[in-house]
């Protein structure tokens, strides 16, 4: 999570702003002293009207031209019959592969996400089965649908690119039709009001990350360019966790402090890049494919996960092995798994074997300060037997290691029999 010298005093009452003259101006706390700044420092947050902004390292305050601009919201609504046409689950490749992967927990995100399948078309033969992103706002209606074509390993046929529904069938743009875009995920954030709100940058990752942290509401912008005011309107008076797309970050950061005035609290996390994780890739990625473990270990042994009772910064990472497995890499999933066993309520049904079976062979990798490079193969001792007790397995030295180093309450743990590949 990025850390800077001020942050909003959240604990303080608004006080007047110089520019506007209302009682709406959201003031700065110096995090070094503990000590509130003087009150011509902070942001307005009448954000389409005044828009001032003075953080207290700046020289001069400014009127952020974006905040005064009007934002074009229409009342373009995708047809009804086009939006039936989608609401099937057949042939969709995309879903397909990732019920595959998590069952009814991937069926019940598509649902809740309201999801459709590209039908067959003559014109667009390629994206047949493809997915279509329905954006669908407050009003419970379907304002424009992003359709993207899936190989059946899950990832994009990037060949063909994507397109919006709108376009395929009315051969014109937004601009031209009037269409205002919201996040995809929208209409969840008013079905529960009192969630704390997830922002990522793809709408696939926001449906897969529902499903391990399914207490948020994860949201998506549809791209690195659509985090801004505009997009984000939704998010006003809520908690909110920004998760950037690696490399993203700083961007995103430097997006938010616009951002964050209407929000209840934002924090952009830097999660990713504690972790090592390469350039481009995304929070579903860490959760769903092996990647590089880089920092997670440490990070993990210190009891923080996506949302850190700590801020990174203040973690020590002189111990974290960067060392790449031999036989393999670390899943992100494992590392936190006891964090989205307990958020998921039996995503993964409380079995070690189960999980280690699911998320494939993996070499486990961890540091400690007065030990080599220790290896785990966790999996293989998992499954050596067909069939094992639960505390029979949980007892085995290299199980029983992987278990406290990674902290997890096996009391109610089972096992499954394993089945060979």
């Amino acid at each position: 999570m990025t850390t800077y010298r001020y942050e909003f005093d959240h604990k303080a009452k608004k006080a007047v702003c110089p520019s506007c003259g209302q009682r709406r101006l959201r003031t700065y706390i110096d995090t070094k002293t503990g000590e509130p700044v003087d009150h011509k420092y902070g942001v307005c947050d009448r954000i389409h009207s005044c828009g001032y902004h003075f953080y207290p390292e700046n020289p001069e305050p400014y009127i952020s031209k974006q905040m005064n601009q009007p934002i074009k919201r229409t009342d373009w609504r995708c047809p009804p019959e086009v939006v039936a046409a989608t609401q099937h689950s057949a042939g969709n490749v995309f879903a397909v592969w990732l019920v595959s992967l998590l069952g009814d927990h991937a069926r019940n995100a598509l649902r809740a996400y309201r999801v459709g399948t590209y039908p067959p078309s003559q014109r667009f033969p390629g994206f047949a089965g493809a997915m279509v992103y329905w954006q669908i706002s407050h009003d419970n209606l379907h304002r424009t649908g992003k359709v993207i074509p899936y190989h059946p390993n899950g990832k994009r046929v990037k060949e063909l690119g994507s397109k919006w529904i709108h376009h395929m069938l009315y051969g014109k743009g937004m601009d031209e039709l009037g269409i205002g875009q919201c996040l995809f995920g929208e209409h969840l954030l008013f079905a529960r009001p009192e969630a704390e709100v997830c922002v990522v940058e793809s709408e696939k990752s926001a449906i897969i990350c529902s499903i391990f942290y399914p207490d948020k509401v994860w949201v998506a912008t549809g791209g690195s360019e659509n985090f801004s005011v505009e997009k984000c309107i939704a998010l006003q008076g809520r908690k909110v966790w920004v998760f950037p797309d690696v490399g993203m970050r700083e961007k995103w950061s430097e997006k938010a402090i616009d951002i964050e005035v209407m929000c209840e609290s934002l924090h952009v996390s830097d999660v990713l890049e504690a972790m090592g994780a390469p350039e481009g890739s995304d929070l579903a990625d860490m959760l769903m494919w092996e990647q590089d473990g880089g920092y997670i270990n440490a990070i993990a042994a210190q009891g923080v996960g996506l949302f850190p009772k700590k801020r990174e910064s203040e973690l020590d990472l002189s111990g974290a092995d960067k060392h790449k497995p031999i036989n393999g890499s670390t899943p992100i999933s494992l590392c936190i798994v006891d964090e989205f066993t307990d958020e998921a309520q039996g995503l993964v049904p409380g079995t070690i074997a189960n999980l280690m079976k699911e998320l494939r062979p993996t070499t486990f990798t961890f540091s400690e300060p007065d030990k080599q490079r220790q290896r785990i193969d966790a999996w293989s001792a998992a499954v050596a037997a067909p069939v094992s007790p639960a505390q029979e397995l949980l007892n085995r030295p290299m199980v029983k290691l992987l278990v406290d180093t990674l902290g997890l309450d096996t009391e109610n743990y089972k096992v499954l029999p394993h089945e060979p590949h």
